[in-house]
């Protein structure tokens, strides 16, 4: 499909209860239903991240996800998106300032992609972030800093988007009180993929996955 191609989309949608037939002008430029075309984007900007915003340091994969009884609420609500893409951020640089408070002030940095679907198209929000693996102090000094137990980590992502949505009024505290409650909690942190500081190949590899389509050419059958 090409992308300077003006498509004309046919689909159905009910309006009070009434079945219609709508036409709606579709260019691939901007719904990102084609797999190959996006394919063209997803190098675009793994070629900018590598070459312009990705320091040549350590860094690591983190993907967070989230249960069940909460994805509902971002089908109505997009922001929470931004709101639980700067919670992790916050999560992980305080962290990093927690270890290194009697040194010197630092920051890290992070590149955070969410995505709605998983492989088999199911409404599933989670997060993928490319996490500097350790924190640059005010000299311009890097320290390594690796998280190696996600447990606590998983617990603190869990208590803080917990009390964001009480904050908002998604969940009342009974309930958010309820939840903290519950052996499993739903509620994961991973970082099995690292990227040491010159591999480029590796580097270019996770920066594509992070913005890759939901749906693989592969498993499109006709």
């Amino acid at each position: 499909m090409d992308e300077k191609d003006e498509l004309l989309l046919l689909f159905r949608a009910s309006w009070m209860q009434n079945l219609q037939l709508i036409l709606r002008p579709f260019s691939c430029k901007q719904w990102y239903l084609c797999p190959s075309c996006h394919q063209k984007r997803v190098l675009l900007l793994s070629e900018h991240l590598c070459d312009e915003v990705l320091l040549k340091l350590p860094h690591s994969q983190f993907v967070f996800t989230i249960p069940k009884f909460l994805r509902a609420f971002f089908k109505y609500d997009r922001s929470l998106f931004s709101y639980i893409s700067k919670l992790i951020f916050q999560i992980v640089n305080e962290y990093y300032n927690e270890l290194l408070k009697f040194k010197s002030k630092s920051k890290s940095a992070a590149v955070v992609s969410f995505q709605t679907a998983g492989d088999i198209l199911r409404f599933n929000p989670h997060w993928h972030c490319l996490f500097l693996e350790g924190s640059i102090d005010e000299n311009n000094n890097f320290y390594f800093l690796p998280i190696n137990d996600l447990s606590k980590l998983a617990e603190v992502f869990r208590r803080k988007v917990i009390d964001l949505f009480v904050k908002k009024e998604l969940i009342n505290k009974g309930f958010a009180k309820n939840t903290l409650t519950w052996k499993n909690s739903g509620f994961s942190v991973n970082n099995s993929v690292w990227i040491l500081k010159h591999d480029d190949k590796a580097r270019m590899n996770l920066c594509q996955y992070i913005t890759r389509h939901p749906v693989s050419l592969k498993k499109i059958m006709i």
